[in-house]
């Protein structure tokens, strides 16, 4: 997980190299970590790469990014959004309002204010 260096430059979170079962692990940190150590909220910029040792056929998409994408879209509650960087396939963007949304939601569930303590509707936690 990269701090930013300067005031307007995003977080970033750099996967290369990682399997997809350990991106999960580290995306998942880094979200939880916002709340956690109080980060101040910005964009979370996270680099997959677009699979140049993957021998990828032309217009296949790199197993790390699909999954990496697909887990941040469906394992956090409310589901973080996505967007995708133009002319750059090897990264993707959680935008900053996607992740005040959940990182209240989340803040809201600790303190009991939340869904019913059976199913905090997380399920990584």
């Amino acid at each position: 997980f990269l701090p930013p260096s300067q005031e307007d430059e995003p977080c970033t979170l750099d996967l290369h190299g990682c399997t997809v079962e350990f991106s999960e692990v580290v995306i998942r940190h880094a979200i939880d970590e916002f709340v956690s150590a109080g980060r101040e909220l910005m964009d979370l910029t996270i680099i997959t790469g677009w699979g140049k040792n993957s021998n990828l056929k032309v217009g296949e998409e790199s197993r790390l990014h699909g999954n990496s994408r697909r887990f941040v879209e469906r394992a956090f509650d409310p589901p973080l959004a996505v967007r995708e960087v133009p002319g750059n396939v090897g990264r993707f963007v959680i935008p900053v309002d996607s992740l005040s949304r959940w990182c209240a939601a989340h803040q809201r569930r600790q303190s009991g204010h939340g869904q019913a303590a059976e199913h905090d509707g997380d399920e990584w936690l």
